[in-house]
């Protein structure tokens, strides 16, 4: 026997055969010269038209044009809270009416004559909702109904809400539904909060104004009151600042629809 040889044939050949038997089998081998460069320019203008429309595609809708939604939820947060993450659930060392609050609810939530520091949804919701320390008109029972409110807002000693009222009243609130947000969806709301104001010649109140301002006391009123649009003269969605977010958000909603 030569010593060369065991009998097997060595692995190197063996792979060299598989991989040749392995291209035999493939369609472009069996192909001539002149029908693997057929081949190769039609190949070539497939990747060129792919190449076209993607370029199309992010013409027609840039990437700015989609919408994540940790982003969605950085906005919702921005113009309902002013911050773009949910406040705590025990509310702590959440400003609703920013670092400089007044130190009564009028004040806090406008006048005709003085524009409050309503600057987001959430604060709108405080001065509509919350239960005065006065309480002198069953205030409490604005938005609460047969729910009892026990924990009151009083501005001359929280300018700022306490976190209790706001856990509180955040109660109220379904926030645990969980809901996929559409263009159409959010665009109700806002046309349900706007259908709500009340326009004067003198400002255009949210919430129930009863004679002279916005103060909580017993015959005023739980509201909010927007000096700057009266008699209709500007846009809500444009003249309130969280309603002009929540506008903007949709906007972007429905760029984002029309994208996917």
């Amino acid at each position: 026997m030569n010593a060369g040889r065991t009998g097997k044939k060595p692995l190197t050949l063996c792979w060299k055969k598989a991989k040749s038997r392995k291209n035999l089998n493939t369609l472009l081998d069996k192909l001539n010269d002149k029908q693997k460069h057929a081949v190769r320019l039609h190949i070539f203008k497939l990747a060129e038209e792919a190449s076209r429309e993607a370029k199309q595609a992010e013409q027609e809708h840039p990437a700015g044009d989609f919408l994540t939604e940790d982003d969605l939820h950085k906005e919702l947060n921005k113009a309902i809270y002013g911050e773009e993450t949910e406040p705590a659930d025990d509310f702590s060392n959440c400003k609703t009416f920013g670092d400089s609050p007044a130190s009564d609810r009028q004040a806090n939530c406008g006048s005709a004559s003085v524009a409050g520091k309503t600057n987001t949804a959430f604060a709108a919701f405080v001065c509509v909702c919350a239960k005065d320390n006065t309480n002198g008109g069953n205030e409490g029972k604005a938005c609460a109904g047969s729910v009892t409110l026990s924990s009151t807002w009083n501005p001359g000693t929280n300018n700022n809400p306490s976190p209790a009222t706001l856990a509180e009243l955040r109660k109220l609130c379904n926030i645990k539904a969980e809901t996929q947000l559409t263009v159409a969806d959010l665009q109700r709301r806002i046309a349900d909060v706007t259908g709500l104001l009340r326009y004067t010649t003198q400002a255009t109140h949210l919430g129930t104004f009863l004679t002279t301002a916005c103060s909580g006391a017993a015959a005023r009123g739980v509201c909010v009151t927007y000096k700057g649009i009266h008699g209709h003269a500007a846009d809500p969605k444009k003249a309130i600042n969280w309603l002009a977010e929540l506008d903007a958000t949709a906007k972007k909603i429905h760029k984002h629809e029309q994208a996917v």
